[in-house]
């Protein structure tokens, strides 16, 4: 399938915020969401159900669904993005119809639990999505870091690329190498509940990017082993790790630490691995375009490349 670019944002745009996971928390977080965005000069349609809950669900799965569906199916609107994470996203992956997206694309964005959707997306349409800031970052009553918000207006404004993934942390080389592909991934856990569906990321030739928040090294360990199970590793050509957050268990670590779990995950392969990134629940954090081709050049461990080679946006 050939990949489809949604057109870059535009002053005076219009852009919807939804609610496809769990709650949001206040009325004051979709407040602070829409200042923020509104800075970026757009105007923001928010749902009429952003602040439904039932339970551990921003509303019943139809609720959800069909804000979901106005969003994306509404000509008017040119970019879609959550209102907050948690659990759900993936029970709204049958209701979205891929065939409109891809006849009239639009940017869509997300992270944690919305990682099932732009994955689902980007395989199922075609579509570029993009894994990048969303409603926890934009409630931010400050607005966003200024190296989260320059990555964001570079992603969907437009730049000139090729260009090269900012980086915030140090980086850390774990297997030297090069590699070329299409960037697929997201929230680990999340893009694993897409494993033998049909709306798991087509892997050949792809650089898989992931990261994680608040799971230990025993836990990611049973992950990334179903992964490579699955025979992802066998069909990738890079991998990108994101920086770990809230990832210790100080019972285990001091043997077999994160590092030395993804290490242990990946023997036997020789694509490259970039580790630290800051992508996902990390803050400070870039914006990664998936479908669209990336670069990895770690040869130099003292100075590793991470280069998008196109944007994802037209």
């Amino acid at each position: 399938m050939n990949l489809v670019k949604p057109w870059r944002l535009r002053p005076g745009d219009r852009v919807a915020l939804v609610s496809v996971s769990s709650p949001v928390p206040s009325r004051g977080d979709v407040d602070n969401m829409v200042k923020c965005l509104e800075a970026f000069n757009l105007t923001v349609d928010v749902d009429k159900n952003v602040l439904d809950r039932l339970g551990y669900l921003a509303g019943a799965d139809s609720v959800r669904a069909s804000a979901l569906t106005r969003a994306l199916e509404n000509p008017d609107i040119r970019a879609v993005f959550f209102a907050w994470g948690g659990k759900g996203a993936n029970h709204l992956l049958t209701h979205i119809n891929y065939a409109a997206l891809r006849r009239d694309p639009k940017i869509v964005m997300g992270l944690s639990d919305p990682s099932a959707i732009i994955n689902a997306i980007t395989k199922t349409s075609g579509v570029v999505t993009f894994h990048g800031p969303t409603g926890v970052n934009f409630a931010n009553p400050d607005g966003l870091a200024e190296f989260t918000e320059t990555a964001f207006r570079n992603a969907v404004f437009g730049t000139t690329y090729p260009a090269a993934v900012p980086r915030y942390s140090s980086w850390q080389v774990l297997w030297p190498g090069e590699a070329s592909g299409p960037l697929v991934g997201g929230h680990l856990s999340t893009v694993q509940t897409l494993l033998g569906s049909v709306y798991e990321p087509n892997w050949d030739g792809a650089i898989f990017f992931w990261e994680e928040v608040g799971r230990a090294s025993r836990s990611i360990d049973l992950s990334l082993w179903q992964f490579r199970l699955n025979g992802v590793f066998d069909r990738i050509s890079g991998m990108v790790v994101g920086r770990p957050l809230e990832c210790t268990d100080p019972a285990y670590d001091g043997e077999f630490d994160l590092l030395a779990t993804i290490k242990n995950a990946t023997s036997g392969y020789s694509f490259p691995i970039l580790f630290n990134v800051d992508l996902g629940h990390a803050d400070p954090k870039v914006t990664l375009p998936l479908g669209a081709r990336a670069h990895l050049d770690l040869r130099d461990e003292a100075d590793p490349q991470f280069i998008l080679i196109e944007s994802g946006v037209v």
